[in-house]
């Protein structure tokens, strides 16, 4: 063991070379750096180094030599000459009297290497201890601190059973009270169901005792029973009983009750049915009376049918009400009572109207006075009177409409029968439109206002009923609320417009389908240059602008062909007078008659033979039929379209306004929307786009053959000479340039024809077109096609320069770009 060991250790030479190879603390530190953890532990450690006393080894007149190298820092402390002692406790002293030696030096001088060894094992023993120490001294504490946990823990446990002890106690106690809570609640709850038992009980037998005493207030003698206070409660809790039976039919004798109770609610019923019939009649007795008196006024006689019977139904609006409430639940039972209060009041208002109508109607002379205003009249008569009886109604009924409206067109045949015969008879289409106005007025006027919150004219109070209102019943029909004026006029109405249609279409028959032109009809352009000149001598005048809209309509109006005139007129008059159906047909039917009445003038006016006479015919029809568009497209068609028709194109104003019958004003607006809308073959109601777009293109198609007829005539002759040469010998004599017709001074010439022709009939024909299309945007939409058309056709004319002719000829003819401008400058419109 001894050879094993380092033979040097522990001898100064080692300690010398060791201390020679130590680095300064700077290089230490830098060199191994201490985390901010690692510098708490030391410092920690060393806290706790200061506050041990000195190992007794250590003395102050002696330091014994460490055997291992020194660390940094105790170099650099004992440089400084501040040794401090170190943290760990000493070897064990055994004997502290001994100041002469070192417990740890050997007592002799070592000799042999088993000394050695000894005394090197010693040393290790000594450092294991030391190094162990603070271990030992940790240990004993956690012994100690296990030992008093120990104690607690047997303490809580203790605790814990005693704890567990009281908590089985507590239980049963509560266990024990518990029981005795429930079976006092069962006492309380069987208390309080045998009371509630007995309640019910008795509830259910009030509805059966309730018999008793209805039939005994029920049985009470007289017809004044039903003024009592006790009477409508005693029906309203009849009605209650019987409800509550008849949801219960479980009960014991309950189909009896039931049968009792409904007996004595129709006897109720039957008490208020034979108090109202009785009241009425009397009351209607002493009217008649008064009324048979020759003396007596008009305001006593409105007195006498109005207001003393409104004051009538104050006493009897609860009982007729309660009557009502109940037919409705039981109409099989009770809905003859109601009928027979109806029939007694419409019975008794008849008889003491009757008198007073007829009178009124023999006032009117209905024979042989003016239409319109026995019209207006006597429906007017009529509608104040049926105002006032709904009135009235209103006051003792909130039910019984289908009554009310028969009873009230009964009193409205009495002015029916003469004023129908009449209607039936006119002949004046002006007359019947005013009679459909006056009766669509007087609807108007009765019609529901409730969009108006309520607010009635006060000024008219001629036009008020003289009968109190009474409040709006939520539960009433809207014909109960306000009366329906328009059910009463509507077979009078009817009669007017159908007698309307029938003239309207005898007139579209005679003035628009067998229309005969005559020569001042066919004056064209010249009745539309007289208009303008008269329009510009005209001085402007002060009036409003609604007059002046309608002056300049009718002025417009005379430059129309008659045909499309009374078109407009018709349209113009049944707008407003029949149905959107009959109106629409009509309308279809008179557009359809004067297209043709438009065909005819158009192929007479083409027949005069004069050299404008085919553009004047087509722009004739071109204008009529811009104006029949306008009409249209005022109509709506649009229930009659076919699936993913374009609509018709709306107006900026409405149906008599000023750019429906200003035909500068709309084809204006049409030429705004360009060339391709124009001449659109989108189809449109009775497809007037579709003729329209014909006619146009006719009419381009006219100008621009007369404007490059020489071009063409040159082309078509060689485009003929080339395909009948491609087809025989070849000859140098066959060629193109070689004949006479093709020849260079030739083709010149016919480009000089070309420039002369195409100038004069472009003139011409703007200046034909600037006469019947006032509007410089609708010219220019048709002389967008014409400038295109014209240069198609003379490309084909300079291509065939460029491809057989020299460069010098080429020069002379127009380019596109040149042609176009031209073209333009010729449209301008000269200045005057």
């Amino acid at each position: 063991m001894a050879s094993k060991r380092p033979p040097n250790l522990g001898t100064p030479s080692v300690n010398a070379n060791t201390q020679s190879q130590m680095i300064s603390l700077d290089a230490w530190e830098s060199s191994v750096p201490l985390q901010e953890k690692q510098l708490q532990s030391i410092a920690v450690w060393k806290h706790q180094g200061e506050q041990k006393p000195l190992p007794l080894k250590f003395e102050e007149d002696q330091v014994v030599p460490i055997s291992r190298p020194d660390t940094p820092l105790r170099t650099l402390k004992q440089r400084e000459g501040s040794l401090r002692p170190g943290s760990r406790p000493g070897t064990p002293v055994l004997n502290q009297s001994t100041r002469g030696r070192h417990p740890l030096h050997p007592a002799h001088p070592i000799s042999t290497p088993q000394q050695f060894h000894d005394w090197f094992a010693l040393i290790e023993r000594s450092i294991q201890h030391s190094q162990e120490t603070h271990f030992r001294s940790h240990l004993s504490q956690l012994t100690e601190q296990l030992d008093k946990c120990t104690g607690l823990t047997e303490k809580v446990n203790r605790v814990d059973d005693d704890v567990i002890r009281m908590l089985s106690a507590w239980k049963s106690i509560e266990e024990g009270g518990r029981s005795l809570q429930e079976a006092s609640e069962q006492l309380v709850d069987e208390k309080n169901r045998l009371i509630e038992v007995t309640d019910a009980i008795s509830a259910r037998l009030a509805y059966f005792q309730e018999l008793e005493r209805a039939t005994r207030m029920l049985n009470h003698p007289g017809d004044d029973v039903v003024l009592q206070p006790d009477f409508l409660i005693t029906v309203e809790r009849v009605d209650i009983c019987l409800e509550y039976l008849q949801n219960h039919r479980d009960f014991r004798e309950a189909d009896i009750y039931i049968l009792r109770f409904q007996q004595c609610l129709i006897r109720a019923m039957s008490l208020i049915k034979i108090f109202f019939t009785a009241s009425f009649r009397n009351l209607s007795a002493d009217v008649e009376r008064q009324l048979a008196e020759k003396t007596i006024s008009t305001i006593s006689t409105t007195h006498l049918l109005y207001p003393k019977f409104a004051t009538m139904a104050t006493q009897m609006t609860p009982l007729i009400s309660e009557l009502e409430r109940r037919v409705v639940a039981y109409p099989t039972d009770l809905g003859s009572l109601l009928e027979e209060c109806h029939a007694t009041y419409f019975a008794i208002r008849k008889s003491l109207l009757t008198p007073q109508i007829i009178s009124e109607v023999k006032g009117l002379d209905p024979a042989h006075g003016d239409l319109v205003e026995l019209t207006r009249a006597g429906c007017g008569y009529l509608r104040q009177l049926c105002e006032n009886e709904f009135t009235l109604y209103r006051r003792f009924f909130s039910s019984g409409e289908d009554h009310l409206y028969r009873y009230l067109e009964n009193l409205c045949d009495f002015l029916y029968d003469d004023l129908r015969p009449r209607i039936l008879h006119e002949q004046r289409i002006g007359i019947l439109c005013e009679v459909c106005t006056v009766l669509q007025a007087l609807m108007v006027l009765g019609s529901d206002v409730s969009n108006l919150d309520g607010v009635s004219d006060e000024g008219e109070d001629d036009q008020g009923s003289i009968v109190p209102e009474t409040p709006l019943d939520m539960n009433e029909s809207p014909g109960m609320q306000k009366l329906q004026i328009g059910v009463l006029l509507q077979m009078i109405l009817q009669d007017a417009q159908t007698r309307l249609v029938f003239k309207t279409q005898a007139i579209v028959q005679s003035d628009i389908r067998l229309h005969t032109p005559t020569d001042d009809d066919l004056r064209y352009p010249d009745k539309l240059i007289e208009h303008r000149a008269t329009q510009v001598q005209e001085p402007p005048k002060g009036s409003s602008d609604s007059s002046d809209n309608q002056e300049e309509m009718q002025a417009d109006e005379s430059t129309w062909y008659p045909s499309v005139r009374k078109t407009a007129w018709i349209m113009s008059m049944l707008d407003e007078f029949v149905k959107p159906e009959i109106f629409h047909d009509i309308a279809r039917e008179a557009i359809s008659f004067c297209r043709e009445s438009l065909d005819v003038a158009s192929q007479r006016m083409a027949a005069k033979g004069g050299p404008t006479s085919a553009i004047d015919a087509k722009l004739f029809t071109i204008y009529h039929l811009l104006i029949l568009k306008e009409l249209v497209s005022e109509v709506d068609f649009g229930q009659d379209q076919p699936a993913g028709t374009a609509p018709p194109l709306s107006a900026g104003e409405g149906f008599f306004g000023i750019p429906l019958f200003r035909p500068a004003a709309f084809l204006g607006s049409l030429a705004y929307l360009g060339v391709p809308r124009l001449l659109s073959g989108a189809e449109t109601p009775l497809n007037i786009d579709q003729e329209l777009k014909s006619v146009c293109e006719a009419l381009i198609s006219d100008c621009v053959k007369n404007a490059t007829r020489p071009v063409r005539v040159f082309v078509e002759r060689s485009s003929a000479y080339l395909d009948a040469l491609a087809t025989g010998p070849l000859n140098e004599k066959n060629d193109l340039l070689s004949q006479e017709f093709a020849a260079p001074k030739q083709a010149l010439e016919t480009n000089n024809e070309f420039k002369q022709a195409c100038k004069e009939e472009v003139q011409r024909w703007g200046s034909r077109v600037r006469l019947f299309l006032e509007d410089e945007r609708t010219v220019a939409a048709l002389f967008t096609p014409l400038q295109h058309q014209i240069i198609e056709e003379y490309a084909i004319f300079r291509g065939l320069l460029a491809g057989r002719y020299g460069p010098e000829l080429l020069e002379e003819a127009y380019t596109e770009t040149a042609l176009l401008n031209t073209l333009r400058q010729w449209l301008v419109p000269p200045t005057s």
